[in-house]
Formats: C-alpha cells, structure tokens, sequence
C-alpha cells in the first residue's frame, strides 16, 4: 500500500486504536485509487522486501513509428527483458527481439528510445517486456496518500462548522442557505467589470484584493485558502492542490480586473495590471494557464501549465481593446 494507518493517525495526531479498522480499509481503498488514477503501478513486483518472490514482468505494446520514444507505464524500470517488433501482420505476428544497440533506456524515466527504421502505420507492433516501479513508496505520493485518507477520514467533522466572516468582503456561494465567506476573485471582480455591483462595493472588491496581495502577477482565484477536505482528491494526486485555491495565479483573471478597474475610473490602476500581464507574456514568450508564486509558469510532479493558454490569450485581447477607449 501507498500508505498506513500507522501514518494517517500521526498525521491527524490520533492515538487510540478506535477506528484501525476503517484505517486499514481506508489505506487500502486509496491505495488503489491512486493507482488506477495514474494507470501504473508504483511499487516493483514482487517487493525488494521479498527476495525469493518471482518476478514479475509486464508487457506494453506500442504502435509503430518512424522515430519510436517509448514511454513505459511502470517505471522507473528496474529490468528490462526485452524489446521485440512484428515483423509480419497483426493477424499473423512474428516478433522479433531487438539488438541492444538498437535502443537506448533511460530507467528512472521509464523511456526507451529506438534507432532505425520501422515499418510504419501498424499497430501495436512494438512490444517491450520488463520490471519497473519503486523499490519504496515517494515521499511525495506517500503524503499525497497520506492526506487523502485522512481527508476522508475528517470530512464528516468539518460538516457543518461555522466559518469567519471576512468583513466586507463578498461571499463566495451559498448551498442550503448557507453562506460561505471566502473571496471569490472571478465573481468579485466580473461584478465589477459588468456594473453588478455598486461603487461602495467596487473600492470593498479593491481594497481587499490590494491588502491580500491577490494581484500580484496577477491574479489569485480566492482568499483565504479553502480547508483542504473541500479540494478534489485527484488534484493531491497529480501535485496541484493550490490549482484554484489562493496559490497559482491566473492571468485572465487579472485581464477581468483590468477592465473592471478601466470601467471604474481606476485608469491608472488598470494599466499597471496590464503592464504587468504583457511582462510575463513576454517574459515567458507565451501565454501560460497558471503561475506558481514565484511568477515562474507552474510545474508539479506530475502535472504543468498549458502553454498557449487560448482562454487567457483572448481576454488579454479584449483587455487591450477596452484600454484603448
């Protein structure tokens, strides 16, 4: 498993062996779904912890094309048996077994890169055998694992609590007559920029997105951060819990706010936020879907920024076209 009850109870700082039990299952159950999730196997099989277990070796099949990378699911690889190519039809294969100097592996990253040619257009003509995965879980999808299980394990007792009110700042949403007390940038400043709110309102939006900081390269999605059990499960997986919660900045929310501050009078304002979103265009040659605090374009482990970003692209357009009149 990717982690264990053992670890989830000192995270949460839990000593009695009250709900083990759900513990275990919880372990387990995660374990799996993070598994599926990243349609891998992290572990080696059989565990290094298990010298006389037979291996195990898997099969992955590629189409084939005229310069082949190889990207392997299970990795990094840790033996690699063999590479073959059919060298007849799908119907009637023949595989053959490359010659080492025909390829060239790079185990942590479980690529595999082939030299020569390869009769083009046939599918699943490649196939490679092998052993791959960690010797020990990451610490980093321990964590993940970790948090994740005690997300779910803690969600029941964050139902239903009250939450501090942030003085005059607008609120977020509103699910069974509920109020939620976060500040939701893209509703504040869209109110703005479409004459919603009201001028007392307007300068409540700016001051509260000033004293936060919240457009610095710009813009922040909210403030303060949402409680963690509140963010989907597969953004812990994939390294990108702060996605939209008070962490990565999103520049086509700062093109909003430019307008909205151009059609509140707030000229200059409006065009130190544009100066500041054509920087980091420039800076970067390319318009990125977030930025990490930083200013850099946002990498995790697993999952970046999208360059070329078309939603950003086409409201820094409108923004430029607003700040003309």
């Amino acid at each position: 498993m990717l982690t264990e009850k053992s670890k989830v109870k000192n995270y949460l700082g839990i000593s009695d062996e009250m709900h083990d039990s759900l513990f275990d299952d919880l372990c387990a159950g995660i374990s799996q779904f993070i598994v599926t999730y990243c349609d891998r196997d992290i572990l080696t099989i059989p565990s290094p912890t298990e010298p006389d277990a037979e291996q195990v070796f898997f099969e992955e099949y590629f189409d084939s094309n005229t310069d082949e990378e190889l990207m392997l699911r299970n990795y990094p690889v840790r033996t690699l048996l063999k590479v073959e190519y059919n060298s007849r039809t799908q119907d009637d294969p023949l595989w053959v077994e490359l010659e080492p100097s025909r390829y060239v592996v790079y185990r942590q990253g479980g690529i595999i890169h082939l030299y020569g040619k390869f009769t083009t257009g046939l599918r699943q003509s490649i196939k490679v055998t092998y052993n791959g995965g960690y010797d020990e879980v990451p610490a980093d999808i321990a964590m993940v694992a970790t948090e994740l299980v005690a997300k779910i394990f803690e969600k029941r007792r964050a139902q239903g609590k009250s939450v501090e009110l942030l003085g005059g700042a607008r609120i977020d949403w509103i699910n069974k007559n509920k109020k939620h007390e976060y500040f939701s940038t893209d509703g504040n400043v869209l109110a703005m920029a479409f004459g919603i709110s009201n001028k007392q309102q307007d300068e409540q939006i700016i001051k509260y997105i000033e004293k936060f900081i919240l457009d610095k390269i710009p813009m922040k999605t909210n403030h303060p951060n949402y409680p963690w059990w509140r963010v989907a499960s597969r953004m812990y997986i994939i390294g990108t819990p702060g996605y939209q919660n008070n962490f990565a900045s999103w520049l086509w929310l700062g093109c909003v706010y430019a307008v909205a501050l151009h059609s509140n009078s707030n000229k200059e304002k409006a065009k130190h936020i544009f100066d500041k979103i054509s920087f980091k265009i420039e800076e970067y040659d390319k318009v990125y879907e977030i930025y990490a605090p930083d200013g850099l374009p946002y990498r995790g482990w697993y999952w970046k920024s999208a360059a070329s970003f078309a939603w950003s692209s086409g409201l820094y357009l409108w923004m430029h076209e607003v700040l003309k009149q």
